[in-house]
């Protein structure tokens, strides 16, 4: 899905709006902090399996939701601090269009 954002973010800024990769940069940037964020609390969640560790388990969900939070705050201060020319709402664009995705996964799965 990651890769499908940036491919359709950087067509449609190469077609329509044609800022020199400033939108299709910001959305990958976006995209990649949400991806980042939810690849680490699976992690965390993923960790322990079987009845045995229920309570670790438990432990790992609120420790991977915490670490979360901090992975996603601190890649949106990294890309705005670091990231000289970038458009701030191509950047939330693209964590809300991946938060969107992984949504729409886990709702089809189900």
């Amino acid at each position: 899905m990651l890769l499908a954002i940036i491919v359709v973010t950087w067509l449609v800024d190469a077609t329509l709006i044609k800022s020199d990769l400033l939108v299709t940069k910001g959305a990958t940037c976006g995209a990649l902090i949400n991806w980042a964020a939810q690849s680490v609390f699976a992690w965390f969640v993923f960790r322990y399996t079987g009845a045995q560790a229920k309570h670790s388990i438990v432990g790992q969900l609120y420790l991977g939701q915490i670490t979360k939070w901090i992975v996603t705050l601190a890649g949106f201060a990294l890309v705005f601090y670091a990231a000289s020319p970038l458009s701030v709402g191509a950047v939330i664009y693209g964590f809300v269009l991946m938060q969107l995705a992984h949504f729409i996964s886990l709702w089809r799965i189900r």
